[in-house]
């Protein structure tokens, strides 16, 4: 199936091109074609994205070296029947992309990222339907391709909401000294992505509220590692998220396992998720700092003999990253992160992370490396050293 998909989307992105030939092609980082209908009933830009990674960690027992990709994507975006009604697909071919596959997404692998449909039905208002991101932690609504660091802190691989089925609504508001108030609701099946087996628990609300007291960023690049845009004038988003999955049937709430009992029937657990988020830009400097706390109304999973099987992810971490050019495309970033993971046996983790990143192109052509430090109640302390490279069309 995965091979179908793939043959299928080269073959439509590969038939734009051959048609747009006689035009240039965009720019790099704006899609590799943008195409209207010649009814204007639809349009499409096709974007396509690869991350290339060598990863080397060095413990007691010597180095371990590996080579990767560790994204391979397509992208297909535009509007259909009028211009404020848009889509969003995301479509993922890498091996560490799709992985996941169990009898609740139908044995298939996980292409399918994003499939949304949305709506500007007023002035500030839009609706959502389809699979999306949830709007959660900042850094997990950040685009893998517009990422600080190489990967997103141990904050967001532990704690953060991922994608859902359902629906959103955003609204936007700005206010007469120019500052600007969004707010963001979710009602969504709680189960996470590509779901086949129907809703298996309850119900997953999320609501955000962001604050920009200083109005909008440069290029709208609040979600976007790196003041790229070097902001004239400083720049903040201070935000706040509430997430509550009713009667949630994974251990780590939209991610993780399906918390079996051997009978049937998947334990169900009340877990609710706050958030909250900083960022800040201004002449080549940013920062980010994010909150996150999970708690579980009965975290101890038990079978039918009421034996303790396992435990869902519980507790919180905090993660603080800053960045300074030090030269037009040159830029050196830091970041701490705590994690305390309540699960079988507490998880207690501090990492220390310091980056390098070439921007050849912005974000659409960028060489990184990053050295960390990990020390860790449970594996004790070890390095890391990562490099890669990303190409974004």
């Amino acid at each position: 199936m995965r091979r179908r998909i793939f043959i299928l989307s080269l073959t439509f992105v590969l038939a734009l091109i051959t048609k747009g030939q006689e035009k240039a092609l965009p720019e790099l980082g704006h899609g590799i074609t943008n195409a209207v209908a010649k009814d204007s009933s639809y349009s499409t830009i096709v974007t396509a994205s690869m991350q290339g990674r060598y990863h080397v960690l060095a413990e007691d027992e010597g180095l371990d070296h590996t080579f990767l990709i560790r994204r391979a994507r397509l992208y297909f975006d535009g509007f259909v029947y009028q211009p404020n009604i848009t889509y969003k697909f995301e479509l993922a071919f890498s091996n560490h992309d799709i992985q996941g596959s169990s009898y609740y997404t139908g044995y298939q692998p996980q292409i399918i990222y994003d499939a949304l449909l949305m709506w500007e039905f007023t002035e500030g208002w839009k609706l959502f339907a389809g699979q999306g991101k949830l709007p959660g932690n900042a850094e997990r609504v950040f685009s893998a391709s517009n990422m600080q660091l190489i990967d997103r802190s141990l904050l967001n691989a532990y704690f953060n909401l991922d994608r859902d089925l359902g629906f959103q609504l955003h609204q936007s508001k700005t206010l007469g000294n120019g500052s600007i108030i969004r707010t963001k609701w979710a009602i969504t099946q709680g189960e996470g992505r590509n779901i086949v087996t129907g809703n298996l628990g309850g119900i997953q609300y999320t609501g955000r509220t962001e604050i920009l007291p200083f109005g909008k960023f440069t290029s709208n690049t609040a979600y976007s590692g790196s003041d790229l845009e070097r902001e004239k004038t400083p720049k903040l988003l201070i935000a706040y998220t509430y997430n509550f999955n009713e009667r949630a049937v994974r251990d780590r709430n939209t991610l993780g396992e399906f918390m079996e009992l051997g009978n049937g029937s998947l334990h169900e657990s009340n877990i609710s998720s706050h958030y909250a988020d900083l960022i800040f830009k201004f002449n080549g400097c940013s920062l980010l700092m994010e909150y996150a706390h999970r708690n579980a109304d009965n975290p101890s999973i038990l079978d039918v003999n009421n034996s303790i099987i396992g435990q869902i992810s519980t507790g919180e971490a905090f993660n603080a990253a800053a960045g300074l050019f030090i030269s037009e495309k040159n830029e050196i970033a830091a970041r701490y992160t705590y994690v305390n993971e309540l699960k079988e046996n507490a998880n207690v983790i501090s990492q220390y992370t310091l980056g390098l990143n070439r921007f050849l192109a912005g974000h659409s052509f960028k060489v990184q490396a990053d050295l960390n430090y990990t020390i860790s109640n449970s594996d004790g302390s070890y390095w890391e050293f990562r490099s890669g490279f990303e190409l974004h069309f």
